[in-house]
């Protein structure tokens, strides 16, 4: 008697569930989902838009946050810059932001006090979207990084 084979479904379902999209691949009993990492960096964002609304005001966007890093990382106080300072201010954010995850190294900072990075790999090719997730996922860990850092200065370290 011959073995009746039945035929094996890969099926992958995409549920999108307040703007958290979560992808179920149904293959015997194997499920992979990013909504873990995605529900706790939406709450780590949250926590940090709330801290810095409070300081900053409401309605702070992505790109004034970027502003106020790059502001910060220059040292510099407070200036007017003009607009081609404001995109280096932006671009000082960004390369500040991205170096811990590799695709940056610091040089030096210049006799003028801005510093200057080096690519190390290329950022790959991202959506919109996929670009404002890598940006909130880096402020995170900056503010995270500098919280640790005024911890261990008030506690005289």
């Amino acid at each position: 008697m011959k073995a009746i084979r039945k035929p094996i479904y890969k099926v992958l379902i995409v549920i999108k569930v307040a703007q958290i999209t979560v992808f179920i691949r149904a293959e015997n009993t194997y499920f992979y989902t990013m909504m873990e990492i995605d529900l706790e960096l939406n709450a780590e964002w949250d926590k940090l838009m709330k801290r810095l609304e409070i300081q900053f005001g409401e309605g702070i966007e992505i790109e004034g946050i970027l502003m106020l890093v790059g502001v910060q990382e220059l040292g510099m106080g407070y200036k007017k810059f003009s607009k081609d300072e404001k995109l280096d201010v932006l671009h000082v954010a960004t390369c500040t932001l991205l170096e811990p995850m590799g695709y940056y190294t610091y040089v030096n900072t210049d006799e003028d006090g801005w510093p200057h990075w080096e690519p190390v790999t290329s950022i790959p090719a991202l959506k919109p979207g996929e670009q404002k997730l890598l940006m909130k996922r880096a402020l995170v860990a900056y503010f995270k990084e500098m919280e640790e850092d005024e911890l261990f200065e008030e506690a005289g370290e």
